[in-house]
């Protein structure tokens, strides 16, 4: 839906800032949106559909039929606009849905991973005291054979 609105911002021939101020939005909230590629809240469209009632907002919310109303710009009714709000809350319902799943989805996968890394780091760690562990044992055995060595020069000399 915001790759239409940017389209009809671009049809209007005005910046995207303009047609900020005209739904007053504040300052890069639909800039925001488009880079983002997000969808807006339902509040915008109302006010979307009030300030430009040339805009198809069928189109703009489907992408049916042309960007443009062929009926002279009519202002929409009330109970259009209330359809509309419904219909974009119901949108909007079901894209927090979904990102409700992703999350849960992410949140699944992150805890796994941190198992994994959590197992990984035992086993370093066990790795790291047997090799503490088989350094002091040569450690120890080297220290005890340099002194059977200086012992046995001793007694050559």
């Amino acid at each position: 839906m915001i790759d239409r609105l940017h389209q009809f911002i671009k049809n209007q021939e005005i910046s995207i800032r303009a047609f900020e101020q005209s739904i007053s939005a504040s300052d890069g909230m639909i800039r925001r949106a488009i880079t983002n590629r997000s969808d807006i809240q339902s509040k915008w469209l109302a006010l979307i559909a009030d300030n430009y009632p040339n805009l198809n907002l069928d189109w703009l919310i489907t992408g049916r039929g042309s960007m443009l109303r062929n009926d002279g710009g009519q202002p929409t009714s009330q109970t259009a606009t209330q359809s509309i709000t419904q219909q974009n809350s119901s949108n909007e319902a079901i894209v927090y849905y979904k990102m409700y799943k992703e999350k849960d989805k992410k949140v699944e996968e992150l805890l796994k991973e941190i198992g994994c890394l959590e197992e990984r780091i035992r086993q370093l760690e066990a790795g790291n005291l047997r090799e503490k562990t088989d350094a002091k044992d040569v450690s120890i055995k080297k220290h005890s054979s340099s002194k059977t060595d200086d012992a046995g020069s001793a007694i050559v000399r």
